[in-house]
């Protein structure tokens, strides 16, 4: 992987092509405002005219909850296009007269050409306007985006979330058994509900059985009730969870989980429609709609004799697929800020919110955000929620963002089994001359967590502050770097000098960004993009 000098490669103009159902989108990743996150532009026809230009005034980003829709306006965005376009197999950037910090990666690197393979827009393609604005560039089912966003409790807006609206209201109504497959932490239980919800027993009881913690010898009484008497301490009758459920809905979680002659009562029961409490006599009819859900591969387990087939087609009448959060990668950051937004609510934090001065940099880093991106997270939407709010109480009374060690070391990857970065090789238009590297632009490893301040510092002094040479030395991507440096003690932020400060500098340097940054000990990047938001002239 290496990172290639955008002035220096040949774009041409892609040819117009036809888009099929899987449209593109442009989705806000990072923005000064941040009630901006998640905001859309859907650039399918567009892409089919040839190209899409983005700049400060186009094109138009909308969400659920805009009347209008409105580009991205903000002072730090160049009026001068990025043009993207698009060829059946490649996707392009073509910069021409743009003047200001772009990069654009991606999990594997450009053609020589400086073409991206059209396959990385499943993945999605990130798009660092001057480290402010972050964007992704990804595919977008424009059939399942038609679906209603709003209404059962699914938080996003990604193709993947709205094919999984589509599936609940096709269901919702019947009286199907459903079988909701999904990692853990995917929302499997979110999508039971609404499932109920939505349909025609909405009014009816909703219950959810735990089936890894209903044990064997009291499964009979705990599934099905029991008569007073029946056993010792039984005082009282007992209606159990299916006479609970009873004109409703019964949601049987952790399935695979159910152990065998537990799995022969659930047999019978669906089978026959009806129950018998433990001590009872007789057998009685309900009406319940039975919703199952597992993470567990049931096929493999009825292959080991370990899952009942036959219950197994009982409880799959119709099948719901949640997908995994890194097959949502525009839902990523649209869900960190929501779960973001709720806890510093409870925290009395949310100032943090209110959208920054043009002149002031933001308070939630574009660089983080991209760290959440190139997570493969294992633990899904409950991760990303724990994470939020580990980040609400961070920054609690903080003054800049700042994020605790075990996110860092969650997000560098020790966390993730061993997966490397999803993304990072691309190419970059900058300032500053882009050179080839072999140094990696991954995830850094577990020991990189363990890097501290004063290491990071010594590092950055000797390589003159030039973040991209300082992450190739210690080893690390710059995204993660960046990140670091918003939190590490003992070392200035561009972003906190005054122009006082700047110009002194400037002036001992012979107007040279480059050596006043030396001086400053802050990133030349980060140096000229507080000379523009302070309007400070290089020429002083």
């Amino acid at each position: 992987m290496g990172t290639l000098d955008i002035d220096t490669l040949d774009f041409a103009q892609s040819q117009s092509v036809e888009l099929d159902e899987a449209g593109v989108g442009l989705t806000i990743l990072a923005h000064p405002d941040v009630t901006r996150i998640g905001e859309v532009a859907v650039l399918s026809s567009a892409m089919r005219r040839g190209s899409v230009r983005l700049s400060r005034t186009e094109p138009s980003f909308a969400s659920a909850q805009m009347r209008e829709p409105r580009p991205l306006l903000h002072p730090v965005i160049s009026r001068q296009p990025l043009v993207l376009s698009m060829s059946s197999s490649s996707v392009r950037f073509q910069l021409g007269e743009l003047r200001q910090r772009v990069t654009v990666t991606a999990a594997t690197p450009p053609d020589s050409e400086g073409r991206f393979a059209r396959s990385e827009l499943e993945r999605g393609i990130l798009i660092n306007l001057s480290g402010v604005v972050l964007l992704l560039l990804h595919s977008l089912s424009t059939k399942a985006a038609s679906i209603p966003a709003e209404g059962n409790g699914l938080l996003g807006a990604s193709s993947a979330i709205a094919a999984l609206r589509a599936e609940i209201a096709r269901v919702a109504e019947l009286d199907t058994a459903v079988l909701i497959r999904g990692e853990t932490g995917t929302g499997k239980e979110l999508v039971a509900r609404a499932i109920h919800l939505a349909g025609k027993r909405r009014a009816g009881p909703y219950v959810a059985v735990n089936m890894a913690a209903v044990p064997e010898s009291t499964a009979a009484s705990a599934l099905f009730g029991h008569e007073r008497g029946a056993f010792t301490n039984a005082v009282r009758e007992h209606g159990g969870y299916f006479g609970a459920a009873d004109e409703g809905t019964l949601f049987l979680d952790e399935i695979g989980e159910t152990s065998k002659p537990v799995q022969a009562l659930l047999l019978r029961a669906l089978r026959e429609g009806e129950i018998q409490r433990v001590g009872a006599s007789d057998a009685r009819r309900v009406n319940v709609r039975v919703l199952a859900a597992t993470d567990a591969p049931l096929e493999e387990l009825v292959k080991h004799g370990r899952f009942s087939e036959a219950l197994l087609h009982r409880l799959e009448g119709y099948a719901i697929e949640v997908a995994p959060l890194r097959k949502r990668p525009d839902d990523i950051a649209r869900l960190f800020v929501a779960f973001l937004r709720k806890d510093l609510e409870a925290l009395g934090e949310t100032h943090r919110f209110e959208p920054a001065p043009s002149d002031v940099r933001p308070w939630l880093p574009a660089s983080f955000v991209a760290s959440l991106l190139d997570y493969r997270w294992p633990g899904n939407v409950a991760e990303l929620q724990s994470i939020a709010r580990r980040v609400a109480i961070a920054n609690r009374g903080a003054s800049t963002f700042r994020v605790d060690k075990w996110v860092l070391q969650r997000l560098d990857g020790s966390e993730s089994s061993g997966v490397a970065s999803t993304r990072g090789a691309g190419v970059e238009r900058s300032n500053t001359a882009a050179r080839p590297s072999n140094a990696p632009l991954s995830k850094p490893s577990s020991v990189a967590a363990e890097l501290s301040d004063a290491v990071i510092i010594d590092v950055m002094r000797r390589c003159r502050f030039v973040v991209r040479e300082a992450a190739e030395q210690l080893g690390v991507s710059r995204s993660w770097l960046h990140t670091r440096l918003e939190f590490c003690q003992g070392l200035r932020q561009a972003k906190d000098l005054t122009r006082e400060q700047i110009r002194a500098a400037l002036e001992r340097a012979q107007t040279s960004t480059r050596r006043a940054a030396e001086l400053l000990e802050v990133s030349e990047h980060g140096l000229k993009l507080r000379m523009r938001a302070l309007n400070v002239a290089s020429d002083v």
